[in-house]
């Protein structure tokens, strides 16, 4: 993933932060190498059915990063917690697609990677919510269902799943 520091990665923006690991992620990523890169506090590996390893930041950016990988160590996704609004993601990214996701009452928005070993960038908002004619803007439906305009709405996070 090339020879770049915890310190280097500090000083990006938060653009060239996200298109750096866009540029160099791939399935085959070193595990213990981004892990050592994003902390370098003590972590625990938990395995539902893949494992998630949570990390505590050492960038004050993000609450905390996860390393989901599998039992071959081929990385799955990595998540970062973080407060952005959706504005900052389509200025990285370019273009969403929106998903409401009805198991989880939340919407997600989808963009597409120029990588090909990524398969996606994800986030999401509770709610469902439908594009309105702004281009920031969308309606929320809420249980009375009325319509509650939402604009430029923030996520708490952002997920990279590799192919």
């Amino acid at each position: 993933m090339g020879n770049i520091s915890y310190e280097e990665l500090k000083k990006m923006s938060i653009k060239d932060y996200f298109k750096f690991f866009e540029s160099f992620i791939s399935k085959n990523s070193n595990i213990d190498g981004l892990t050592n890169l994003f902390t370098d506090k003590e972590f625990v590996d938990k395995k539902p059915y893949l494992y998630r390893r949570a990390l505590s930041s050492r960038d004050d950016r993000f609450c905390k990063i996860e390393i989901v990988f599998d039992d071959e160590n081929k990385l799955r996704a990595i998540v970062w917690d973080l407060e952005i609004l959706l504005s900052d993601i389509v200025e990285i990214f370019g273009d969403f697609k929106l998903v409401n996701e009805p198991f989880s009452n939340t919407t997600a928005f989808i963009f597409e990677s120029s990588n090909p070993q990524i398969s996606e960038f994800k986030t999401r908002c509770s709610g469902w919510l439908v594009k309105s004619d702004s281009l920031e803007s969308f309606v929320f439906y809420d249980q009375e269902k009325q319509n509650i305009e939402v604009h430029n709405p923030k996520v708490s996070f952002l997920q990279l799943n590799t192919t």
